[in-house]
């Protein structure tokens, strides 16, 4: 299987994978290089692509208080699972190979760039950015955990080992849910990988076997 398109993301678990990382052709310089593409603003752009247009309009307390519950309600949920074992009796320790700490971290990414916004254009605030800020975690935590699993199934194609706790896939919640563009690109490249694949075995199916008697 070609892993071009998703190398990037490769770069991440290979890095810390030495078998994985011969396998694929992995440096530290590739990784270094994702690294430095996905240096973020905290600046949301609309789908349009053109820059939000200032407003002088203060942040409206509703966002701040929003974004000050939910990372208290964050901040308790990871402290509670960690301290109480009863708690972690309860509650399942993944769901299939995603780990349990995945969507908490792409919650947290998801807050944090919401944060960053807030404090950045407090005095500068956008209303169209309102129900960004509203849904920000909710998007990180289901942006980060379908990342992984992407992730994860592409990792298993190579026939390396996964293990559901590795930090690096916490890294990569975490990043995906503080930039969505990283999401959409990998979504993108997935989508690409898979069709490019299904295209020989299609085509292997719509031919005819001829024959002469």
């Amino acid at each position: 299987m070609d892993h071009q398109p998703l190398r990037p993301l490769l770069n991440w678990y290979a890095f810390a994978n030495p078998p994985l990382r011969s396998a694929i052709g992995v440096s530290s310089v590739g990784l270094s290089t994702h690294l430095y593409s996905c240096e973020v603003t905290s600046n949301p752009t609309p789908a349009s692509g053109e820059p939000p247009t200032p407003s002088h309009m203060s942040a409206p307390g509703w966002i701040i208080g929003l974004a000050t519950i939910d990372l208290v309600v964050l901040t308790t949920a990871g402290i509670c699972y960690l301290h109480f074992q009863w708690l972690r009796n309860i509650l399942p320790s993944s769901f299939g190979v995603i780990s349990i700490g995945v969507p908490w971290w792409g919650a947290l990414g998801g807050l944090t760039i919401s944060l960053s916004g807030i404090v950045r254009y407090a005095r500068n605030w956008n209303p169209q950015f309102n129900l960004w800020h509203l849904f920000r975690p909710v998007l990180g935590a289901i942006a980060g955990s379908v990342s992984v699993l992407i992730f994860v199934l592409l990792i298993h194609s190579t026939g390396a080992r996964v293990s559901r706790s590795s930090a690096t896939f916490f890294v990569l919640a975490f990043v995906v849910g503080y930039r969505e563009e990283v999401f959409r690109t990998l979504l993108q490249e997935a989508t690409d990988l898979l069709l490019a694949a299904s295209r020989p075995r299609n085509a292997g199916r719509g031919s005819t076997p001829t024959g002469s008697d």
